[in-house]
């Protein structure tokens, strides 16, 4: 039986991956419904009513990095810049949509306000375990460790 100390050191790297995800199903489901239901043309005029200059080259970005975004979170791919495109999406709709409601009133900031400091842990931590880019350790990328000739006893990465 690991003790403890062991545990927790093995399940820290899951930490950011179940962030990740979290967060990847809400941006991915918020981008599928502002391209797919409402459409580019009725976000723009959303963004037009609020008094958001170019209206529409904003609908599309904010819909792509939404979208895209959400995709790439559950993936694990570019979980650093996606989190940081999602992030200022979220400074943006805190600012000019949210917080003349309050924190807590109706559509208010408080939503917004968590989804913007999660992506910012997820900008530090990077994307955790099981992404595509994972080697089943903290590695990502180019991994530093060297799997083929790893010690079956050597329990570092396990």
């Amino acid at each position: 039986m690991p003790d403890h100390k062991q545990l927790k050191l093995k399940l820290q790297k899951f930490a950011p991956t179940v962030l990740r995800f979290a967060l990847g199903v809400v941006f991915l489901v918020h981008g599928y419904q502002k391209l797919i239901m409402q459409g580019f043309g009725g976000v723009g005029d959303f963004f037009a009513g609020l008094g958001i200059p170019l209206a529409m080259f904003f609908a599309y970005v904010v819909t792509l990095v939404e979208f895209l975004g959400g995709m790439f979170l559950i993936l694990g791919i570019l979980v650093r810049w996606s989190s940081a495109l999602l992030a200022i999406v979220m400074a943006v709709a805190t600012f000019v949509v949210h917080l003349p409601n309050g924190f807590t009133g109706d559509g208010g900031f408080e939503w917004t306000f968590v989804l913007f400091f999660a992506l910012v842990s997820l900008m530090l931590s990077g994307p955790g375990a099981w992404s595509l880019y994972s080697h089943g350790c903290d590695c990502h990328g180019t991994c530093s460790c060297d799997h083929d000739n790893k010690n079956p006893a050597d329990e570092q990465h396990s």
